[in-house]
C-alpha cells in the first residue's frame, strides 16, 4: 500500500475501534449498525488482499546489491586504468573525468553510480586498445557494459525483478 492508502486504512481501523467501544450507543441510531457491519466486511477484505500481496523481497534486494557491487568493482577498475593512461599521456581532461576515489563508488546513489559508470564506459571505448597495459581488455569493456545494463534494469524496473 502507498502512504495515502495506509493513512486511509488507519482511519478506517480507528472508526471500527470506536464503533466497537461504543456499540451500545451507536446501535440506537438507525442505519449505523448496517454501516458498521459493511465497514468491518470491507476492512476484513482489505486485510486479506493486502496479506496475499506482501511477498518476501529479500532475495531481490540481495540480487540488486550484488549487481551494484559488480558495477562498483568494474567502475573502479576502469577509473584506475583511465586515470593511469591519462597521467602517462598528460591528458588533464581525461584525468579529471575519470579519476574517482574508491569510496565514491560505494557512497554514490544509484543514479550517480549508473551515470558515472556509463561515462567511464564511454571514455574507455575509443581507447580500449591502449588500456591493455593497465589491465583492462576489450572483454572487460563488454562485461562492464553488461553489468551496467543489468544493474540499470534492476533499478529502473523492479517489478520485473519481483515477478
Amino acid at each position: 500500500m502507498q502512504k495515502e492508502q495506509e493513512a486511509f486504512f488507519s482511519m478506517a481501523l480507528k472508526v471500527r475501534n470506536f464503533a466497537t467501544k461504543n456499540a451500545t450507543t451507536l446501535n440506537t441510531i438507525p442505519g449505523v449498525s448496517n454501516q458498521i457491519t459493511q465497514l468491518n466486511t470491507l476492512i476484513t477484505n482489505l486485510i486479506t488482499a493486502d496479506t496475499s500481496s506482501r511477498s518476501d523481497l529479500t532475495g531481490v534486494a540481495m540480487l540488486k546489491a550484488t549487481r551494484r557491487k559488480q558495477v562498483e568493482t568494474w567502475s573502479l577498475k576502469f577509473s584506475n586504468a583511465l586515470a593511469a593512461l591519462s597521467v602517462n599521456n598528460n591528458d588533464i581532461v581525461l584525468q579529471k573525468k575519470s579519476d574517482f576515489t574508491t569510496s565514491f563508488w560505494y557512497k554514490a546513489t544509484e543514479e550517480e553510480l549508473i551515470t558515472n559508470a556509463t561515462i567511464l564506459k564511454n571514455l574507455a571505448t575509443p581507447v580500449i586498445t591502449n588500456l591493455g597495459a593497465y589491465g583492462v581488455s576489450p572483454a572487460d569493456l563488454t562485461a562492464f557494459n553488461t553489468a551496467i545494463t543489468v544493474f540499470t534494469d534492476s533499478v529502473s524496473d523492479p517489478t520485473l525483478a519481483i515477478d
